[in-house]
């Protein structure tokens, strides 16, 4: 995206970096599947990761505590994190700032 600064790329950067370090650490068999889809709507950020790995339960617990360093970073934006789950196993880690 043209229009984004380089600060804000380097911080989505770091989002992602978090997100793919501590998917692999949780006790669970890594998922052999992830989504990244983001949109940005009159400067709004909004940031949806999603995967397949499983049990989603245990899964959504560890990412909540896990993904603690990006809700702080988060926190430099004004920005909100949650941690979702479908019918489907599929986990949902949605980003907006």
């Amino acid at each position: 995206e043209t229009g984004m600064s380089n600060s804000l790329r380097i911080f989505l950067y770091r989002i992602l970096q978090e997100y793919f370090q501590n998917i692999f650490l949780l006790p669970v068999p890594p998922p052999t599947q992830i989504n990244v889809v983001m949109n940005n709507n009159n400067g709004k950020i909004h940031l949806s990761i999603s995967d397949n790995c499983s049990p989603t339960e245990i899964k959504r617990e560890l990412k909540e505590k896990q993904f603690k360093g990006i809700r702080n970073k988060l926190e430099m934006y004004n920005g909100q994190m949650h941690v979702t789950t479908r019918p489907d196993q599929t986990a949902v880690l949605e980003i907006s700032f």
